[in-house]
């Protein structure tokens, strides 16, 4: 009986010692995908806490990623709407050729013509 007490305590020890190794090898992995120091990541709760802050950095990438192609969309509606106003702003000659082309045409008619024009 004791002998079997004996083996029991030493297959125990020995399973908890596998279980140790296999979560420090199970931490090491984590730290070094997340590029962090093996020594921050300590307990089971800081564990928890590990993972809903690796949650919210992954919320905060992807919304960073979300926001930066919006950037990027606005810098090119802005540079199409600065191309426009440079292309608006070379016609202000067009105006005066209609208004010396056609003399009978109201001024609010040469306007309109030239919205025509732009759009």
């Amino acid at each position: 009986m004791q002998q079997e007490r004996e083996s029991v305590r030493h297959v125990s020890l020995q399973k908890d010692l596998e279980l140790r190794d296999l979560q420090t090898r199970l931490d090491k992995n984590v730290c070094s995908d997340l590029h962090i120091a093996p020594h921050v990541f300590l307990t089971s709760f800081q564990g928890q806490e590990f993972s809903k802050t690796r949650e919210s950095l992954i919320e905060a990438q992807t919304s960073r990623k979300h926001l930066e192609e919006k950037v990027e969309d606005l810098n090119r509606q802005l540079k199409g709407n600065e191309e426009k106003l440079a292309v608006y702003e070379r016609r202000p000659g067009t105006a005066g050729a209609v208004q010396i082309a056609e003399p009978g045409v109201s001024r609010e008619q040469q306007l309109e013509s030239e919205v025509a024009e732009l759009r």
